[in-house]
């Protein structure tokens, strides 16, 4: 019997693999986007290329980086 309160190990793995990095790509997009609002004199067309490489593993994030 499947309860909210213990998820499979599935479930966990889809919540390491998808959420956790979803969440750090927004918040280091959000802490991008901050630091060049902070700045005087930033280029206008702004670039977010590669914020977030997660390197996958037998479908496992093995290392997160952020840029």
């Amino acid at each position: 019997m499947k309860t909210a309160l213990n998820p499979t190990i599935r479930d966990k793995n889809i919540f390491l693999n998808f959420i956790i990095p979803l969440f750090l790509m927004t918040l280091s997009y959000g802490i991008n986007i901050i630091i060049l609002k902070g700045r005087k004199n930033f280029p206008k067309k702004i670039k977010f290329n590669s914020v977030l490489k997660v390197r996958y593993f037998n479908n496992k994030a093995v290392s997160i980086q952020l840029n």
